[in-house]
């Protein structure tokens, strides 16, 4: 308790002092005042609920890759809107994803953004977890090191297929 009788969280440290028999004699404790941790600890908390209310009710896909492509996070509407299992692609190059016909397209733009550091937009397609075809457009933006140099990106992707099913219908009309 402080010297007002208010309670407060503590760290308490407790150590015996021994005479040369080897016997207790003594205790030490040590108390230190951490309010100021637990209230970070609190603010830390709340953030992190409310992210995760943010990314667990959003359709858009964002995923955290590393500069090879890997993903290192991917949210909850890449299961939602994909059908993959997050466990299923957080360590997987997502490259993979991509339909063949537009992964080197959609490889290049992410090689241009390693050099240069720059955001960018991708419109391709990508099998979902049943096999089918989903166009989706991607806005990719770097993650950099203290030095400036990218070391991966935060893309948030969009599923774009009914978008593309419109424009051929007005295309052939």
């Amino acid at each position: 308790r402080r010297a007002n009788d208010a309670e407060f969280p503590a760290e308490v440290w407790t150590s015996s002092v021994r005479d040369d028999r080897g016997e207790p004699v003594a205790f030490v404790t040590v108390a230190r005042d951490i309010s100021e941790r637990k209230r970070s600890e609190e603010m830390i908390h709340r953030n992190e609920l409310r992210l995760r209310r943010i990314t667990d009710t959003m359709m858009d896909m964002i995923v955290q890759i590393d500069a090879r492509g890997t993903c290192e996070y991917a949210s909850p509407s890449v299961a939602k809107v994909m059908g993959y299992a997050i466990d299923d692609v957080i360590g997987r190059n997502l490259l993979a994803l991509v339909h063949r016909s537009d992964r080197r397209r959609v490889a290049q733009v992410f090689e241009r953004l390693l050099s240069a550091a720059g955001s960018g937009t991708v419109q391709y397609r990508c099998w979902n977890a049943e096999g089918s075809t989903v166009w989706v457009e991607s806005f990719i933006n770097p993650l950099c090191d203290a030095a400036g140099a990218v070391t991966g990106f935060v893309v948030s992707t969009v599923d774009i297929t009914h978008r593309k099913k419109a424009e051929d219908t007005l295309r052939l009309n």
